[in-house]
């Protein structure tokens, strides 16, 4: 599967190509920084394991960012989330866009 990205005219025509059609979905995220690096662990969300009631937060997979590559991302998604703001006006409320953390989801405590 090829899709061709957006670019500038300064920049030269980049093809993506997908290695893989899997996706995972997440809604959970733990991140650990440091100066070199930062890494985003993914979470489909918690569940209770049912031997000891405790909950747990399965990771299936995890992102290695540099500092650059992660305020990229920040940037990207910004983007991406006012354009589904300014093309789904009528049919979302912004506050589902907004990225104040009491709207939506809940993140639990982290031990």
């Amino acid at each position: 599967m090829t899709k061709k990205a957006s670019t500038n005219n300064s920049q030269p025509t980049v093809r993506v190509r997908y290695e893989t059609t899997d996706v995972v979905y997440a809604s959970q995220f733990v991140v650990n920084a440091n100066q070199e690096d930062i890494t985003v662990n993914c979470s489909a969300g918690y569940i209770t394991d049912p031997n000891t009631n405790e909950n747990l937060l399965p990771i299936h997979s995890r992102i290695m960012l540099t500092p650059v590559g992660a305020k990229r991302l920040i940037d990207t998604l910004t983007q991406a989330l006012d354009n589904l703001g300014k093309s789904n006006s009528n049919s979302m409320e912004t506050s589902q866009l907004s990225l104040n953390p009491e709207a939506g989801a809940k993140i639990p405590k982290i031990n």
